[in-house]
C-alpha cells in the first residue's frame, strides 16, 4: 500500500524508513512526504569573484593636504594608517616635523558596500589578481635560461680539455688505489706506500725475534732482513 506524499500528491514507497519520510521538527508541517529531501528554492549567494574588493594602489580623491594633521602617519603624513604600518621608506625627518611632501590619504573601503560573509573574509585568495603571477613566471623563466647558459658553457669547457686524440678521460674509472684517504680540512691526501698485490714488509721474515712491527701505526722502523742471509733479497726489495 502506498501513501500520498502530503500536498504534492505523490505516492510514497511504504518501504521507505521512517527517519527519511518524517521531516525534522523545525520544518515539519505534520504530513509525511519527501519534500524536505528535495532542494528548496534558496537564493544562491554570490561568488567571491562577483563581490568587490579593497581598492589597490589608489589614493583618496579630493584636495591634497599640505600641512600635517593630528592622527596622520608621522612618516608620510597620510591619513588612514599609522607609522608602524607605513609602506614608504622611513624618512630621516618625518612629515610630522618637516611638513614636506605630505602624501595623499588612503582609501578606506566601506564594509557595507563590500558585504563580505564569513567565508570570503577568511579566503586567502579573495581579491587575488591572476595577472600578478606572471611576474613570478618571468622570474623562473630567466632563472631557467641562465641555468641552461651556464650548463652549455661547462660543456664547451670540458670539450676544450679533451686530449689530442679527442678521447676524454673518465676520472671516475681511474685507479685511485694509491690514495688511502682524503682529509677535507687540510686538503691533503694520505697515500699508501704499498700496492695491495705486493707482499707486506712484515711477511718477508716470520722469525719471532725479527724486526718489530707496530700494528697500530703500521710501521716497521727496523729492517726485516737483519738476522737473515738474504742480502740479495734485501737489495731486490729496495730496488723494486
Amino acid at each position: 500500500m502506498t501513501d500520498k506524499g502530503g500536498d504534492s500528491g505523490e505516492e510514497l514507497n511504504p518501504h521507505i524508513p521512517q527517519f527519511i519520510g518524517v521531516a525534522p521538527w523545525y520544518i515539519s508541517d505534520g504530513t509525511t512526504s519527501l519534500a524536505h529531501q528535495r532542494a528548496r528554492n534558496v537564493e544562491i549567494p554570490k561568488t567571491l569573484s562577483d563581490k568587490k574588493w579593497y581598492p589597490r594602489g589608489k589614493d583618496a580623491e579630493g584636495q591634497q593636504s599640505f600641512k600635517y594633521r593630528k592622527g596622520a602617519c608621522t612618516n608620510c603624513g597620510a591619513m588612514g594608517h599609522t607609522t608602524k604600518d607605513c609602506t614608504e621608506r622611513p624618512r630621516k625627518v618625518g612629515a610630522k616635523f618637516s611638513g614636506v611632501d605630505i602624501r595623499k590619504d588612503d582609501v578606506i573601503a566601506d564594509e557595507k558596500e563590500l558585504a563580505l560573509d564569513y567565508d570570503s573574509k577568511r579566503d586567502t585568495y579573495n581579491g587575488y589578481v591572476p595577472e600578478f603571477y606572471n611576474q613570478t613566471l618571468k622570474f623562473y623563466e630567466k632563472t631557467e635560461e641562465e641555468r641552461k647558459r651556464r650548463r652549455l658553457m661547462n660543456l664547451k669547457g670540458n670539450e676544450d680539455e679533451e686530449g689530442e686524440d679527442g678521447v676524454r678521460v673518465d676520472e671516475s674509472k681511474t685507479d685511485n688505489s694509491a690514495v688511502a684517504s682524503v682529509d677535507p680540512r687540510t686538503r691533503t691526501a694520505i697515500r699508501n706506500l704499498r700496492i695491495r698485490e705486493d707482499t707486506p714488509k712484515y711477511l718477508y721474515n716470520l722469525d719471532v725475534n725479527s724486526a718489530y712491527y707496530d700494528p697500530k701505526s703500521r710501521a716497521m722502523p727496523e729492517s726485516p732482513f737483519a738476522n737473515m742471509e738474504g742480502v740479495i733479497m734485501k737489495s731486490k726489495l729496495t730496488e723494486g
